[in-house]
């Protein structure tokens, strides 16, 4: 017999992984993300990653997207989306694969806060038997619908505390 040489050649791709970091908000304030892609092979030039925020899950109603950015060797960041209700979203951060590469993705949690608004009073000083004035300024909040209702109570002594001496109709 004669010696038969058999050859494989055969060319795996690399398997990369995405590692995704977000950064939450209040309402009205707008999320970021940023993500790393480790343990590939020579990316090729046209090789992007891509950005898209969710509702509810990883694979929910896609309520947002950041440009393709290229892969680096560094951190790569996606552009900021602003959210206009609180809740809890999802940064995905997808990578489709090359010629030399796998695809990979990452997908993470992002907390929107509800905005805490401030109230500040402002009231003018009365002689004995006169009116008392005050006013107040609602700061802070995000997305009022209706009208906003503030209630005043009078209080005798420097803090609030206690009984009221007079409610939002001026009597006790």
């Amino acid at each position: 017999g004669q010696d038969k040489l058999v050859v494989f050649c055969f060319n795996a791709k690399a398997d990369p992984t995405v590692s995704l970091s977000t950064t939450g908000a209040i309402v009205g304030g707008s999320v970021d993300a940023s993500a790393v892609v480790a343990n590939g092979d020579t990316f090729e030039a046209r090789s992007v990653l891509t950005f898209s925020l969710h509702l509810n899950s990883c694979d929910g109603t896609q309520i947002g997207s950041s440009q393709d950015k290229p892969i680096n060797d560094g951190i790569i960041d996606a552009d900021a989306i602003t959210v206009a209700a609180a809740g809890t979203y999802y940064w995905k951060a997808t990578f489709l694969g090359d010629a030399n590469n796998n695809a990979a993705s990452d997908c993470e949690s992002v907390t929107v806060s509800k905005a805490t608004p401030t109230i500040t009073v402002t009231t003018t000083g009365a002689a004995v038997g006169s009116n008392i004035k005050a006013s107040a300024a609602v700061s802070g909040g995000v997305g009022y619908t209706g009208a906003i209702q503030l209630v005043f109570t009078l209080h005798a002594g420097e803090a609030c505390g206690g009984s009221p001496i007079a409610g939002p109709d001026g009597k006790t």
